[in-house]
């Protein structure tokens, strides 16, 4: 399981990221839903995915 994110945006509540073994540079962003997962975004390690998706510091 990925590592809790804590953004602005109550609906991204609940989102987690992971690095993915062997794409080191690639972190997938996603959201856990009965059943599954929703895939919200694949950005690059070194975006800056803090504004991308309204990261709260």
């Amino acid at each position: 399981m990925g590592a809790p994110v804590t953004l602005k945006h109550p609906n991204l509540a609940g989102m987690r990221k992971w690095r993915v073994k062997d794409f080191d540079n690639h972190l997938v962003f996603y959201q856990p839903r009965p059943g599954g997962v929703s895939i919200v975004r694949v950005l690059h390690a070194a975006s800056d995915w803090w504004s991308l998706l309204g990261f709260e510091a």
